[in-house]
């Protein structure tokens, strides 16, 4: 009798674990696989030929720096001109925006003389 009794509860564990398992696969089957990372953009350092025309705004009083993105065209111009990063927002992105703009840029680092996207950190200072 005890025999049948350790048979008894030996199938009843199987049972139980593998439906245990089958519930454990219909989880993990229902759970999308995370998409693969897509790979980091790559940006030049953008190198102005000549200093860009950046000028302080009137009525700020601080310091600080403004990251800027753009696309660098062959023939050094500044196209797509938007702000990634700002200390103060708002102070001083449209003057970093109208400098860039206004600047002319190194093309040595262009592949093939194709368009790239390039960022500059630009720094204002009060004094």
């Amino acid at each position: 009798m005890a025999a049948q009794q350790a048979a008894a509860i030996a199938a009843s564990a199987s049972r139980q674990v593998t439906a245990a398992a089958a519930r454990t696969t219909a989880l993990t089957a229902s759970v999308p696989a995370a998409p693969a990372a897509a790979p980091s953009p790559r940006y030049l350092a953008a190198h102005p030929v000549r200093s860009l025309p950046l000028v302080y705004p009137i009525g700020a009083s601080a310091n600080g720096t403004v990251t800027v993105e753009f696309t660098l065209s062959p023939n050094g111009a500044a196209s797509d001109v938007v702000v990634v990063q700002s200390d103060l927002p708002g102070v001083f992105a449209r003057e970093a925006i109208r400098a860039v703009q206004h600047g002319r840029f190194s093309t040595h680092e262009l592949v093939k003389g194709q368009s790239a996207r390039a960022r500059i950190k630009l720094r204002f200072s009060a004094t």
